[in-house]
């Protein structure tokens, strides 16, 4: 007898750039597409999600409405402040400053309020409770500040547009740094948990205390150390502080010559701009690699931006010519799709993931 083994649940994660740039609407559509192909659901949150109002502009914000068959983890608290009918799977152990995490069925269409695991370890545990479930996709609501836990995903859709920047050309020149910070390929090197210094002709490693290089005292142990033995590569698995990196760099050329590996596109991104990672990159001799990657799947833009009315202390919605943000950024990038979900013809998120994806 023949065992057939359930297929692998589809898991991807949003985040956006800033505030009001379409991390949510695009998650939404995606939503939206699941339903219309009858797949079963599952969503979940790094951190809060589910503000009626942005708590800065006072402006409404799109909400997650589920409908019956979808599939919740969230804090306790937070099924109290949805309108959407639930039936209790199960509470994991995962505890968040909302309660524990819940596992839920939507019964009946409403409003949920996501609040999930702000840890990689506890988002591995909630990922592998939806695949004991039975879902198709999961979906993982994120923002750019709290990447990190979501490299355990099955890949990333990022959102940016008019909410970072009103300046188009620098807005393109910000999606194309970003953009590239996931096109270096993987280390074959194990992980390791600090900050090594990899030496030629078989010597020993050198290890730092720290497995990230953030502040001046730290780069200045690693200039020590690589003075004494020039490296052949140098391994950071954590965060790193760009700028600082640049100036160690620009001082101290011969380092440009050595292998640098970093921890993922994910902990460098959490450190510092991308713009200002591209010069890092343009300093060194071979393109960096990471210990873990993930997939950039496309990159959406949302033209709106909240306008500031000092006069009354409110903001309005404001909006940059859709067409010309979609042109700019897309001559920009080109690894990965660049879309307007908004903008007719709406392009299927869903086929662009997963093309091959059918109905269960």
């Amino acid at each position: 007898i023949r065992t057939l083994e359930r297929p692998a649940v589809q898991t991807i994660s949003f985040a956006g750039t800033a505030k009001n740039t379409g991390k949510t609407t695009t998650a939404l559509h995606m939503v939206e597409r699941c339903h219309a192909r009858g797949l079963r659901l599952a969503l979940t949150s790094i951190g809060y999600d589910g503000e009626i109002k942005d708590n800065v502009t006072g402006l409404p914000k799109p909400r997650y409405v589920l409908q019956p068959g979808d599939w919740v983890a969230t804090a306790e608290k937070c099924l109290k402040t949805g309108t959407a009918g639930y039936r209790v799977h199960h509470t994991s152990s995962i505890f968040t400053v909302l309660g524990r995490i819940v596992f839920v069925e939507i019964t009946s269409p409403g409003l949920v309020v996501l609040a999930g695991p702000n840890r990689r370890t506890d988002l591995e545990q909630v990922l592998a409770d939806f695949h004991r479930i039975g879902v198709d996709w999961v979906l993982v609501d994120g923002a750019l500040n709290r990447l990190a836990p979501m490299i355990c995903t099955g890949g990333l859709v990022l959102s940016t547009g008019a909410a970072f920047t009103e300046d188009i050309p620098t807005l393109a020149e910000h999606a194309r740094a970003l953009c590239a910070m996931f096109q270096f390929p993987r280390s074959p090197l194990p992980p390791i948990t600090a900050v090594t210094l990899s030496l030629p002709n078989g010597a020993p490693e050198i290890k730092l205390d720290s497995g990230s290089l953030l502040s001046q005292a730290a780069f200045q142990t690693l200039e020590a150390a690589a003075e004494a033995s020039p490296p052949h590569s140098i391994l950071i698995p954590d965060a790193c502080h760009p700028a600082r990196l640049l100036e160690l760099l620009t001082r101290k050329p011969a380092l440009c010559q050595a292998q640098w590996v970093f921890g993922s596109p994910l902990k460098l991104l959490a450190s510092g701009d991308p713009r200002l990672w591209a010069t890092v990159w343009a300093h060194l001799q071979h393109p960096p690699r990471y210990f873990e990657t993930l997939p950039l799947r496309c990159l959406t833009l949302n033209p709106f931006y909240p306008s500031y009315h000092a006069a009354t202390w409110s903001y309005s919605e404001k909006f940059l010519d859709a067409e010309a943000l979609l042109a700019a950024v897309r001559a920009q990038v080109t690894a990965v799709p660049v879309l307007n979900l908004r903008q007719p013809p709406i392009p299927d998120l869903l086929d662009i993931l997963n093309p091959a994806c059918v109905p269960s």
